[in-house]
């Protein structure tokens, strides 16, 4: 018996600006991965020390190099001239194969928007390196370039402001400075508590630190944040705890913070475009190493020390009598060089440069995806079918964040939307029309919706599709028999 076609299109668009895209897709003629953690990942492909510090001139070029070998790969743009004539130079990375980078959720990253914090611009080129170099032999970063679009600015400033807004597929942005090893993100403001009784305040402290060092007994690196936000802000700040909580993982000696709310391009990109974001403060004291008797911080003799021991007391000025022009011999010393404390001796660049890429990398991995788990049709009568969809993001990032939806740059269905099943069914379910029902999935959440559709009683096939700004799109068809 031949079968007629007979579908039912949901195009159900999860969000409007906010989520992104990780769909995991086949290896196609990949003759170079490499499965063993102790194989060549490509590094010699494009070979750069890590060891140094560049010039403006020489990481510049750096980029328009490594731009041309992986030309399939990336772009290269001016995007604006700084007061001096220099050319603000934008990469944009992702596998032109598997569609234009608009087209996919984006990460943004910058550094050095202060001049001082030069160890921003070497994080930002690792990361162009990383990304374009293990493309071949690393499967995780084959299917983030192939799946996502990076936008990588290694140094910023105001020339470079137009070109952040002219990106609406941002979903996530990173933007380093120095110093302090902090992960300061943007949070939800804070909603007064109505109860202002100090002992009551003390006592509300008391439980998150109870609560803080219970989790702590399973997870060193666990975080609880002193921050009460509206209902409508929840989650935002539960998806952000949960980040920042690996984040400080993979950093290890970083301390997660909540960022201000004014005066940066993170509170910026949140409060404004509704994407989630971080400020990364590189280096600063050396307290992992420094710290002899892990109290927290350092003394001013555990610095000598590790100087001493670590540097073989490179890096440190001893006094001695010096001419000067106008008052004679003069002592001077004592002081540490630069490169001690706002940004990191050479032997420990590359190692700041591995751990903030893979932090971004590791956001980038959890941006939403949206998979239809499952479809069950069951015949109501020999002319209608009762179609149930449940609909899934198994990422740690929504589909749009809480303040994207304030923004009004994603939708979703609107309050009280939630029906009884007609047919006796004690289940509730999102009701939707057959085309161009708009919602929105939370993190690690599932919807689940239903339909009366028309049939004539004949063999066929329904096919339900999802479609999200962020989150990609999923297609999954169901046959259906007349017996």
């Amino acid at each position: 018996m031949s079968q007629k076609k007979h579908t039912i299109t949901l195009s159900l668009t999860v969000l409007l600006l906010a989520g992104i895209l990780v769909l995991f897709s086949p290896l196609h003629g990949q003759k170079k991965i490499q499965k063993s953690p102790g194989g060549y990942h490509g590094e010699l492909d494009f070979s750069i020390s890590w060891k140094r510090y560049y010039s403006y001139a020489e990481w510049t070029k750096i980029m328009h190099d490594i731009q041309k070998q992986y030309s399939h790969l990336a772009d290269i743009e001016s995007i604006g001239k700084s007061r001096m004539g220099r050319d603000q130079y934008l990469i944009t990375i992702t596998a032109k194969s598997t569609g234009p980078h608009v087209d996919k959720t984006a990460m943004w990253v910058d550094g050095a928007v202060h001049g001082n914090e030069v160890n921003g611009i070497t994080c930002s080129l690792y990361l162009i390196w990383y990304l374009l170099t293990r493309y071949d032999y690393d499967p995780y970063i084959h299917d983030l370039v192939d799946n996502c679009t990076f936008y990588i600015l290694p140094g910023l400033n105001v020339d470079a402001n137009e070109s952040f807004v002219a990106h609406p597929n941002i979903f996530a942005t990173f933007h380093y400075h120095n110093t302090g090893r902090l992960i300061m993100f943007q949070a939800p403001p804070a909603v007064r508590s109505r109860n202002q009784d100090p002992q009551m305040q003390e006592r509300m402290q008391q439980m998150r630190e109870q609560r803080l060092d219970e989790m702590r007994k399973t997870n060193k690196y666990a975080q609880v944040f002193d921050r009460q936000v509206a209902p409508d802000d929840q989650h935002d700040m539960d998806v952000q705890t949960e980040i920042v909580t690996a984040g400080a993982r993979i950093l290890k000696n970083y301390r997660p913070v909540i960022g201000g709310l004014s005066g940066q391009a993170n509170a910026a990109t949140y409060y404004m475009l509704g994407a989630y974001s971080y400020l990364i403060e590189l280096w600063g004291t050396p307290a992992f190493d420094a710290d002899m008797n892990d109290d927290g911080r350092v003394t001013d003799e555990e610095y000598l020390e590790w100087i001493d021991m670590d540097l073989n007391s490179e890096g440190w000025i001893d006094p001695h009598a010096v001419n000067h022009p106008d008052l004679g011999e003069i002592w001077i010393g004592g002081t540490p060089k630069k490169h001690l404390r706002r940004t990191p001796p050479s032997r420990y660049i590359e190692q700041e440069a591995f751990k903030n890429s893979q932090f971004v990398l590791y956001c980038a991995s959890q941006f939403p995806r949206v998979e239809i788990a499952d479809i069950t049709i069951d015949p109501v009568t020999d002319k209608l079918l009762w179609v149930e969809v449940t609909v899934t993001n198994d990422r740690t990032y929504p589909t749009s964040s809480d303040r994207a939806a304030k923004l009004k740059r994603a939708v979703e269905l609107p309050k009280g939307t939630t029906n009884t099943d007609p047919f006796d069914s004690k289940e509730s379910f999102e009701t939707i029309t057959p085309e161009g029902a708009a919602f929105r999935l939370k993190g690690k959440e599932s919807k689940r919706f239903c339909a009366l559709v028309d049939w004539n009683g004949a063999d066929g096939w329904v096919e339900i599709s999802v479609a999200s700004k962020f989150g990609g799109t999923a297609k999954k068809r169901i046959t259906i028999r007349k017996n």
